[in-house]
């Protein structure tokens, strides 16, 4: 068993996951999940990152569905390699993605993807048709543009509050 933490904004008082799959360093290196800026969620994929990865952001993702609340979601998979996404986990991500469709769709205010290379953006574009996704999207090689955006899907969703939280985190000046 491998103990994965996810960082939750109740200052971690919600209980880590036990997850199986390798040691608990690697994860937490190849994994983080951070909601500390709830109503931002914030998701990174480590270099070494593998379908076990996948399994248990899906998981933390889940647990994090079931507050059905308006939210951004930022998803940085700059250090993965094109070649570590198999068809197998696009297609696990795909119907994932239909499967949780009908709580996605009025909680999901918009998804920022972090990318490096041109293809990772057509796939990305892909994974989003073939499930089905119709909410707001940006791809963006940058964390302070992934976030800038994040914040304001926020404000526009009248969340001006938490906007206002996550650029102060982000020293992102205010639009």
């Amino acid at each position: 068993m491998v103990l994965f933490h996810a960082i939750h904004p109740t200052g971690g008082s919600r209980p880590s996951y036990l997850l199986s799959g390798s040691d608990p360093t690697a994860l937490t290196e190849n994994l983080s999940v951070d909601g500390r800026l709830w109503p931002l969620l914030v998701a990174k994929f480590g270099p070494d990152s593998q379908a076990t990865d996948l399994e248990a952001y899906l998981e933390v993702r889940n647990e994090w569905l079931r507050r059905r609340e308006p939210h951004v979601h930022v998803l940085d998979v700059r250090e993965l390699s094109l070649s570590q996404v198999c068809s197998s986990i696009r297609q696990r991500y795909i119907d994932w993605l239909r499967e949780h469709a009908d709580t996605l769709r009025p909680c999901l205010l918009g998804s920022a993807y972090l990318l490096r290379s041109p293809e990772g953006r057509i796939m990305t574009s892909l994974i989003r048709h073939c499930a089905g996704m119709n909410s707001p999207y940006v791809i963006t090689p940058t964390q302070s543009q992934a976030i800038t955006w994040a914040a304001e899907r926020l404000q526009d969703a009248g969340l001006a509050p938490a906007a206002t939280r996550v650029r102060a985190a982000f020293s992102i000046p205010a639009s």
